[in-house]
């Protein structure tokens, strides 16, 4: 991303960006499909808490990725924005609210673990996922992209991390929504 802001090429950033959101779809989709494969007989009552931790930490992954790309793309080049830092601040802190919450899923005994609140998280995760493609489709409808203005880095940015949120949502979803079929 920062090789891409330096030499001037708009198209390293957004096939970096790009590249970053499909490893991680990928990555996602085939942790989740493995979990599903899974005869109804091997599925524990922690499969749902471990799907959910998983799925979390790879939604913070996109949240820290995008965080630090936002604060290296404009702060370790002369690319200048000047609302970098609360992008960039911003997808770092919600990472690591995501992140943990992960954690939380990871305690024995934790209220997080329970059916009620895995089926919030579940609804959480649904309106999380809704409103990245919002802001994904704001970005590709508004023309944005082609402005030249000095935040064409940050919407590459926000369309790779808004897709893969997206995309990691649904997974998430379709996920635990079959688990706890499964499992109630």
């Amino acid at each position: 991303m920062v090789a891409g802001v330096i030499s001037g090429k708009p198209i390293v950033v957004a096939m970096a960006a790009a590249l970053f959101a499909m490893i991680t779809i990928a990555g996602g989709w085939r942790a989740n499909i493995a979990i599903g494969a899974l005869p109804p007989e091997r599925i524990t009552p922690l499969a749902a808490p471990i799907a959910a931790r998983r799925n979390a930490r790879l939604i913070a992954l996109v949240y820290g990725w995008g965080g630090g790309s936002m604060l290296s793309c404009y702060y370790l080049t002369t690319l200048n924005w000047y609302h970098a830092w609360q992008y960039g601040c911003g997808m770092l802190l919600i990472g690591l609210a995501i992140y943990l919450y992960s954690a939380l899923l990871g305690h024995d005994g934790s209220p997080a673990r329970e059916p009620r609140w895995l089926l919030a998280a579940q609804k959480l995760t649904l309106i999380h996922g809704f409103a990245a493609v919002a802001g994904v489709l704001f970005i590709l409808s508004s023309g944005k992209l082609w402005t030249g203005k000095p935040d064409w880095a940050a919407n590459f940015i926000f369309i790779a991390s808004g897709f893969a949120v997206a995309a990691l949502s649904a997974i998430s979803v379709l996920t635990l929504r079959g688990l706890m079929r499964q499992k109630m």
